[in-house]
């Protein structure tokens, strides 16, 4: 007999008496009501994910799982009622249900998925299951009207972020079988007001009660080694907190910003992290015990009621910012054991009058006591070596400090704005001054620096107003940038006479006011750019011939400068001796080719220029508002000037001699204009001689050709403004034919108004 072949899939519905349900949205009546018949075993994942229509459902006997996201975003469901044969609830299987108001989980469900009620906002009362034994990751995150829950007897682990973000939820008991809380768990709950953490509690994972700002009071079991990263972070509420023998260790943040906690102690802890009491700012007193050995990065930062501090002899460091921005810490009693002081470890101390450093210090770090405005009186240690960017900036009540001989490093702007320091001496190992290292120390009148110092950085001493004399030792090579700037009270520098000093750079005495005098040294290529600007005391400068470039405005406004030797340069910079307002000669080197831009603009009482046969270039504004300008001699070599390079000055009668080509940068030489026959009186005549060259190339020679009759001269010369007559000497040239036996005809003019 042929044997009867059955089709697998006819062979799996004979072997299985149920199957999961293929229930759908459209099962749902016109109430909004599902039933779930009993003839199944399971809701299958994703059965009615989504189903808006969906109000309540009943679940019957002999259903035993709720699959993944079965029921998710059913946004209408209110109401559920599950048989005592159901036993597991799947991940997300209730997920944003924001409708559901409560829900009673028979003692049968054994397990709880993760997210099982992630998002079910109007869930206000739950009945958990007795025999659970792990509330999942999230299981009831944003369950926002959840008000309390009873955590059965049997729950041994509180998963990652299970009650994260129940706002309303304001008690909840946690049961002595509970032996892992999860990181995150209870995030949020900001109507929790007391916790009290059984004894069989061995794990806490971190930020558990991060943001549960109405909390008051915390119980901790004896059964804890640690207290675990952000675990109360931003408990606005607390105002105290035991901590159990047993714990040794307080993680990073654990009670930052607590900001109504008063006091702490913590007799067994050997570790703070960092941060670990940031932003306390109701704390007033902290007791920190013997056995501590190591405070973390900003662990006591921003705790403004803190008022005194004593740190044990276990502790060989104070980490960065630890007391930064603690404005009413009056006293610190530092342990002999410390051997650094980290970054900003007492910054913005403000009411910190006093600190003794202790004998093992070696460095104090970067910005360790700026802004202790209070600060009048520092001990520091034989054995320090270093003292670091910024460390004292803003101490403002800081007269005087002893730097001891072991120091070698002084970090920039260590003192800056010290506005009391009167004096310092520099001791031997230090070899150089960074930058702002006392810049905006007010009162300081004396610096004494040792011959081991090589360079004094950018603005080292600028704006200390009180400094009235210094001598540079002459081991110095480089003075930087605004070194000494707008030093008021500066009259007398001594420069050093070293090979390698170079360079007097960029604004180095700008507005030194009371500066006299000051002799250059013959190392000397360079003067930078407004190297001596607003020096309005100044009367005499020794340029010495090593000098081949001057910066732009390097003695503008230097008002009291008589007169000037410039050296072989080759320019005269921009606004050079602009607003030199009693400079009444100068004498400029024959290797100069260009004259600058205001160059010498607003010099009321320079009377006459000599301009030498290398000029090939006169800037815009030149001489304009030379008021008492009467005399200047142009070399035929200049080819360009610029527009109102002559504009305000005194000149009323010029005298041009013109060149054989008659044209000055393209344009005619004397182009059409009103004009008149004059003569120019003998006193108020003042020559602008134009020198040119002969046929063979001479210079000195007046150039042969006849120019036109014809003004014009003031806007191709930059004479605009200037009152004067023109003078216009004309030579025939070569070959024609002569007036006069002096062959030289003289044509004069007048400027009409």
């Amino acid at each position: 007999m042929r044997a009867l072949r059955v089709p697998l899939v006819v062979t799996w519905l004979l072997a299985s008496p149920r199957r999961a349900t293929a229930v759908k949205c459209s099962d749902v009546d016109s109430q909004g009501h599902l039933t779930i018949p009993s003839s199944e075993t399971s809701i299958r994942d994703y059965a009615l994910r989504g189903c808006r229509a969906l109000v309540s459902v009943e679940v019957a006997e002999g259903v035993v799982r709720i699959g993944t996201q079965a029921f998710a975003g059913c946004s209408s469901l209110r109401s559920i009622r599950l048989p005592r044969s159901m036993t597991s609830v799947g991940d997300v299987a209730f997920r944003d249900c924001y409708s559901l108001a409560s829900a009673t989980l028979p003692d049968s469900i054994t397990h709880l998925g993760h997210a099982a009620f992630y998002g079910c906002s109007s869930l206000a009362a739950l009945a958990l299951p007795r025999g659970i034994a792990v509330l999942g990751d999230r299981l009831l995150e944003g369950c926002t009207s959840l008000t309390s829950l009873d955590i059965p007897r049997s729950v041994v682990t509180i998963g990652d972020n299970a009650f994260y973000g129940a706002t309303a939820l304001a008690s909840l008991s946690l049961p002595g079988s509970v032996a892992s809380i999860g990181a995150h768990a209870f995030y949020g709950c900001t109507s929790l007001t007391a916790v009290e953490v059984p004894k069989s509690v061995q794990h806490v994972g971190e930020g558990a009660w991060w943001g549960c700002t109405s909390l008051r009071s915390v119980a901790l079991p004896a059964s804890l080694s640690a207290i675990p990263a952000s675990a109360f972070k931003s408990c606005t509420s607390l105002e105290s907190i035991a901590l159990p023998a047993s714990v040794t260790r307080i993680a990073d943040q654990a009670f930052n910003g607590c900001s109504s906690l008063t006091a702490f102690s913590a007799p067994t802890v050997k570790s703070l992290g960092d941060a670990a009491f940031f932003g306390c700012s109701s704390l007033r007193e902290i007791e920190l015990p013997d056995a501590l050995e190591s405070i973390g990065d900003a662990a006591f930062s921003g705790c403004t009621a803190l008022e005194h501090v004593r740190i044990p002899a276990s502790v060989g460091s104070i980490g960065e910012l630890v007391f930064s921005g603690c404005s009413s810490l009056a006293m610190v009693e530092l342990p002999d054991s410390l051997t650094a002081i980290g970054l900003g470890a007492f910054m913005g101390c403000a009411a910190l009058p006093s600190i003794d450093i202790p004998g093992k210090v070696t460095e104090i770090g970067d910005f360790a006591l700026k802004g202790c405005t209070a600060l009048a009186d520092v001990a520091l240690p034989p054995s320090l070596t270093r003292i670091g960017d910024y460390a004292f900036q803003y101490c403002a009540s800081l007269a005087a400090i002893a730097l001891p001989p072991s120091l070698s490093a002084l970090g920039s702007g260590a003192f800056r704005e010290c506005s009391s320091l009167r004096s310092v001496d520099i001791p031997p190992l230090v070899t150089a001054l960074e930058q702002q290292v006392f810049y905006g120390c007010s009162s300081l009148a004396s610096v004494l620096l040792p011959p081991t110092v090589t360079a004094i950085g950018n603005s080292a001493f600028r704006d200390c107003i009180s400094l009235q004399s210094l001598a540079v030792p002459d081991s110095v090579a480089s003075i930087g940038d605004s070194a000494f700037k707008q030093c008021a009270a500066l009259r007398s520098v001594v420069l050093p006479h070293h090979s390698n000093f170079t360079n007097i750079a960029s604004s180095t005495f700008s507005g030194c006011s009371s500066l006299e005098s000051i002799s250059i040294p013959s190392s000397v290529t360079t003067l930078g750019t407004a190297s001596f600007a607003a020096c309005s005391s100044l009367r005499a400068i020794d340029i010495p011939d090593s000098v081949t470039a001057i910066g732009e405005l390097s003695f503008f406004a230097c008002t009291s400068l008589l007169s000037i030797r410039l050296p072989a340069v080759s320019s005269l910079s921009d606004q050079l001796l602009q607003r030199c307002t009693t400079l009444e000669s100068i004498v400029l080197p024959g290797s100069l080719t260009s004259i600058g831009n205001g160059a010498l603009r607003g010099c009321t009482a320079l009377r006459s220029v000599a301009i030498p046969a290398s000029v090939t270039s006169i800037g815009a504004k030149a001489f304009s508002d030379c008021s008492s300008l009467s005399s200047l001699s142009l070399p035929g070599s200049v080819s360009s000037i610029g527009a109102k390079a002559f504009a305000g000055t005194g000149l009323r009668c010029v005298e041009v001699v013109s060149r054989s080509t008659g044209r000055w940068e393209g344009a005619p030489l004397l182009p059409g204009s009103k004009a008149q026959a004059g003569v120019c009186g003998d006193q108020q005549r003042a020559e602008i001689r134009r020198f040119g060259t002969n046929r063979r190339g001479a210079a000195g020679h007046r150039g042969r050709g006849a120019a036109r009759s014809r003004a014009g001269l003031v806007a191709p010369l930059g004479l605009a403004g200037a009152r004067l007559d023109l003078v216009l000497e004309q030579r025939q040239s070569h070959g024609q034919r002569r007036t006069g036996s002096g062959g030289s005809k003289r044509e004069t003019f007048k400027q009409m108004p």
